[in-house]
């Protein structure tokens, strides 16, 4: 069985295939530094059941979201207001911004979302821009100090 980060790279053009690999390897390295210096809010998440590889797969739906989704979505605007919305922008052969370009974005952030929110991760940490951010949204939000 595939895992979330083979799933969510496979798609991907191979620049932003790029990134993802390098976001996701620099929160691992993170985490691994955040293990060897003991760090307390690490230790924490640990406690409330993190592992590592849960957290890796935390890395990997976050940088996905910063790097696919969340740029997407900011290019499909709200109902009403959509990049392209009267007059299309034509970027070179394949790229179209028009009202049903934004319509499809948004249902698939929904999509996305919906999953996000059924497998209890929340909107907050995918918002982490770093390994440790998402620790402490994630420990904060365990131990019902953060909504």
């Amino acid at each position: 069985m595939p895992n979330v980060f083979e799933i969510l790279r496979s798609g991907l053009s191979p620049d932003l295939r790029q990134k993802f690999e390098d976001r996701v390897g620099a929160m691992g390295r993170e985490l691994r530094y955040m293990d060897e210096t003991d760090n307390a809010q690490l230790k924490a998440a640990i406690d409330l059941g993190w592992s590592f590889e849960r957290l890796g797969i935390l890395c990997a739906l976050n940088s996905f979201f910063q790097l696919v989704i969340a740029p997407l979505a900011s290019s499909a605007g709200t109902q009403g207001r959509t990049l392209g919305d009267t007059v299309p922008i034509i970027h070179g052969e394949k790229l179209r911004f028009d009202r049903a370009r934004a319509t499809s974005v948004r249902a698939m952030v929904a999509y996305f979302m919906l999953s996000i929110n059924a497998a209890g991760i929340g909107e907050r940490l995918l918002t982490a821009s770093h390994a440790g951010d998402l620790v402490f949204y994630l420990v904060l939000r365990d131990e019902g100090l953060l909504g």
